[in-house]
């Protein structure tokens, strides 16, 4: 019997608190049946829990200590625009492989590489690898007058340093298939996000048992936002146009279901500005479980991300 193929995945793993690492738990068991699969971890992360037994991890240090044999190993690179992908990247960029873009913009990824680091120079030289002249003007402004507006993180899309870098792009949605294409990469493969198999667990029939297991109103319409609570995901918008419904009339909880980002995005700021402190739930991040038990207890879903 043949032995199976090899491939070396780098991507955080649970029970670290994000929704890429719930991703690719989701998949391995699917993906080890056809695969020799090792995931490789950040080295201080915490130990994998409840992943597939047939999945290899080795922390970086161990990767890397092996670097030889995994030579000509495919490597598969999920990045997100968090700190959880940042220890991905030296290699990512120094051995290219395919590369999952779980974020289009990833500005905040590639600053905390250089300029959290204090590292200006490289900062301007990723502005000028994505924009040209304009880019390195921003870039030499910024180093100059040490200031750097809210906005740019936002505005000004950073990501060709790390799609250059892919043979292979993997994406979830036609927009940044576009985007990306537009950059002139020509291997771009469009994969929607998968179903979690854990949601045949839980029943849309049993909202109000829901309900009254996360502490929200029977009585009232529930707004639910899901996810990391970050500027981009446009929250401030949301809780303008629901004080012009509470002003109308309209009894409602609006929920926050996810992890806040205190560094990049005030939010307590923004709701006490909005007038709906009575109204806001801000739950922090969430298991598996309630994570679905909200969003079947809701009546609204609203998850925006600017700029689309």
């Amino acid at each position: 019997m043949a032995a199976n193929a090899e491939v070396v995945i780098f991507c955080p793993l649970p029970p670290k608190p994000n929704g890429i690492a719930d991703y690719l738990a989701e998949q391995l068991p699917y993906l080890s049946e056809y695969l020799d699969v090792t995931v490789v971890i950040e080295n201080h992360a915490p130990a994998p829990e409840g992943i597939c037994p047939r999945t290899r991890v080795l922390r970086l240090a161990e990767y890397l200590a092996s670097w030889q044999a995994f030579n000509k190993v495919p490597h598969l690179y999920h990045v997100g625009n968090n700190p959880d992908t940042v220890y991905m990247l030296e290699v990512l960029l120094s051995r290219p492989g395919i590369t999952v873009v779980h974020d289009l913009n990833l500005h905040y990824l590639i600053d905390l590489t250089n300029l959290s680091q204090g590292d200006k120079e490289a900062y301007t030289k990723a502005l000028t690898n994505q924009y040209g002249v304009q880019g390195k003007v921003i870039g030499e402004q910024l180093a100059s007058h040490g200031w750097k507006g809210q906005f740019m993180p936002h505005e000004l899309m950073m990501h060709s340093s790390i799609i250059d870098a892919s043979s292979q792009i993997i994406v979830h949605s036609e927009y940044s298939a576009n985007k990306i294409a537009a950059l002139g990469h020509s291997a771009i493969t469009l994969i929607p996000h998968h179903l979690s198999p854990s949601i045949r667990h839980f029943q849309p029939k049993l909202k109000m048992t829901y309900r009254g297991e996360l502490g929200l109103p029977g009585n009232k319409v529930v707004i639910t936002s899901m996810g990391f609570i970050a500027k981009a995901k446009q929250i401030k918008a949301v809780l303008n146009s629901l004080a012009e419904l509470k002003a109308q009339g309209l009894d409602f909880v609006y929920v926050l279901a996810g992890q806040c980002k205190p560094h990049e995005y005030d939010v307590y700021q923004d709701i006490a500005d909005s007038g709906l402190a009575d109204h806001v739930v801000v739950t922090g991040f969430l298991d598996e479980q309630d994570f679905f038990k909200y969003l079947l207890a809701s009546d609204f879903i609203i998850n925006l991300r600017y700029p689309t």
